[in-house]
């Protein structure tokens, strides 16, 4: 490792699937900029607005340091799991007016996510948002994943779409064992506005459907149904925290390590006691020690800046910079 030149920084990006997010960050620790940009997914948009938005974001992250360098930068865009093939980067980069590409790193934003929870020292990270993913950190330069196929392969267990799922398959069940609508139910019916529980499947299938209005059906049923009034979605609750628990347990005993950190990010998580009391609860028996879900140490801006200064061969101390802390993080 060097010492960080006092005029250099490097650049952290968390590429979102709707909104990216990005920070400079000097030789200090200190944030010396902050920008949000567009979606930078080429999976979801196309690959010119991928290329446009993150030159944009980039060109908007510089401006302020013009008499500055750039020592590095790396973008974590939820177009990967892990690290790009040569025909995703063409896909990335292609036509891309981009001098300095030796001083980029493009991953996965799962990895990035990672690395700033665990300040990437050894560890894993269970993600529960929309989808479900686990990631763990095994070196400075080594990834293992779990989950994170989508929606079309398990939908993803225990997030917030796997749990809608389980719930609209549940009040389809019952109405066909009663005749009439579960509290779930009704709430489907509300929630998508509908007048009968059969019509939600034109919506489902119409192929202009967003998988988050599913799974936002999680959210709505977690508001509108207390404990006493549907045990069932209590339930649901309880197995997706043990579904995430599943998910993350082959890393975890991949490490092998006697005490290894877990984190746990993503409203799935942060923002249900029921999902992660039961995650919390189903490996501690599994793993046959108590384990408590830890915040992430750094959000996912932060992770990709901090994996910015390790790949220019930069050494930073342990100052934790923040950049945009993602909400329910």
């Amino acid at each position: 490792m060097t010492e960080m030149p006092d005029s250099g920084y490097v650049i952290g990006i968390d590429g979102g699937g709707s909104a990216s997010h990005g920070i400079v960050v000097d030789a200090s620790g200190k944030v010396v900029a902050k920008s949000k940009g567009g979606p930078l997914n080429f999976y979801t948009t196309s690959d010119p607005i991928f290329r446009g938005n993150l030159e944009q974001l980039m060109s908007e992250l510089k401006r302020p340091l013009a008499n500055r360098y750039c020592l590095h930068t790396v973008v974590g865009t939820a177009a990967l799991m892990d690290v790009p093939d040569d025909q995703e980067l063409k896909r990335a980069f292609g036509g891309f007016d981009l001098p300095d590409r030796k001083q980029l790193t493009l991953v996965g934003d799962a990895v990035t996510a990672a690395f700033g929870a665990t300040k990437g020292a050894p560890g894993v990270l269970i993600i529960s948002g929309t989808g479900s993913i686990a990631v763990s950190i095994v070196s400075q330069d080594g990834y293992d994943f779990s989950g994170g196929l989508g929606p079309l392969i398990g939908g993803d267990p225990g997030s917030a779409f796997w749990m809608a799922a389980e719930a609209v398959q549940l009040a389809f069940r019952n109405q066909a064992a009663t005749g009439s609508l579960c509290a779930i139910g009704i709430k489907v019916v509300e929630y998508f506005e509908i007048s009968r529980l059969s019509l939600i499947i034109p919506i489902l299938y119409n192929r202009d459907f967003n998988s988050g209005r599913l799974a936002g059906l999680s959210c709505f049923l977690c508001n509108e149904l207390l404990v006493e009034n549907s045990r069932e979605w209590l339930q649901i609750q309880k197995a997706a925290g043990k579904r995430l628990a599943e998910l993350a347990l082959p890393l975890i005993q991949k490490l092998n390590l006697s005490e290894i950190p877990i984190f746990g990010t993503g409203s799935g998580i942060r923002n249900n006691s029921i999902v992660r009391g039961s995650l919390e609860e189903t490996l501690s028996v599994l793993l046959e020690r108590n384990i408590v879900i830890q915040k992430p140490q750094m959000d996912a801006p932060s992770g990709a800046a901090l994996l910015a200064f390790q790949k220019a061969g930069i050494t930073i101390g342990d100052e934790t910079f923040q950049g945009f802390v993602t909400k329910g993080s």
